[in-house]
């Protein structure tokens, strides 16, 4: 325990002398969430019936934002690039693995990123003049939390993965796209999956994008049926598992692949 805790200090201290491109990088971030605030209030202003009423697309997008930033993985470009170059051989020989290490990377920023996001959940807040709807429900909050876990690790192992790919393949860029433009349209940053048109809907309830940020914040808001919170959770744990089992054979794998092109 004490090595991950010592680790954990030294990413922490490594990402404060870049907080400026770390402050950036967050409030980029939060961009997409606060342009699907701004275009559904206006949809909503002008009469449409939305699945939301003002305060709960308030809350939405502020949770959106939150959890954005709690379940974000962006390791693959750099476990990508450390596998071209070679440097990758470096956690062969590390004491701990080059999961841990990323993943106590990751945790580390996410400490100082939440308390930038404040600021922008605050201003988000005094411009609604405080119009929202956090549910009082414990029961929603503790699926909330647990779900919220199972995003986090379904958002990082689904990285993981892409960044080991380049044992494969050299440019990942084309998967990385194709991950992230299919983010935006069915994990909710940008649009509800609630408004999502019947087609794309059925589509989005078994992808795996839907489970890292809007499943947790429909869980929240009580937007779902038992039988749908219950279905949810099965197929979010599905694909907790189903990539967790991608990451342990695409490792081995390319390990093998990795240290034969070394040797």
């Amino acid at each position: 325990m004490k090595k991950y805790w010592v680790y954990f200090k030294l990413n922490f201290q490594e990402m404060l002398e870049y907080r400026t491109d770390v402050i950036i990088w967050t409030l980029s971030g939060a961009i997409l969430p606060l342009i699907g605030l701004t275009i559904w209030l206006a949809v909503l202003g002008s009469g449409a019936k939305l699945a939301y009423s003002y305060p709960e697309l308030v809350t939405y997008f502020i949770l959106a934002m939150t959890v954005e930033i709690l379940v974000g993985a962006w390791g693959a470009w750099f476990i990508s690039e450390k596998i071209n170059n070679g440097d990758f051989s470096v956690y062969l020989i590390k004491p701990v693995s080059v999961l841990t290490e990323y993943f106590i990377q990751n945790m580390s920023e996410k400490i100082f990123k939440i308390f930038v996001i404040i600021f922008v959940i605050i201003g988000v807040v005094l411009a609604s003049q405080g119009k929202i709807a956090f549910p009082l429900n414990i029961l929603n909050w503790l699926l909330f939390f647990t779900s919220l876990l199972m995003s986090i690790l379904i958002a990082f192992l689904l990285d993981f993965i892409l960044g080991l790919s380049a044992f494969w393949f050299h440019e990942i860029d084309f998967f990385k796209n194709y991950i992230s433009l299919s983010n935006q349209l069915f994990s909710g940053k940008l649009i509800p999956v609630a408004f999502l048109p019947a087609t794309l809907f059925n589509l989005a309830v078994f992808l795996p994008f839907r489970y890292i940020i809007s499943f947790p914040i429909e869980v929240l808001l009580g937007k779902l049926s038992a039988e749908n919170v219950v279905l949810g959770f099965g197929i979010q744990f599905f694909w907790l598992t189903f990539f967790f089992l991608g990451y342990k054979l695409t490792y081995s794998k390319g390990i093998k692949l990795y240290q034969g092109f070394g040797g």
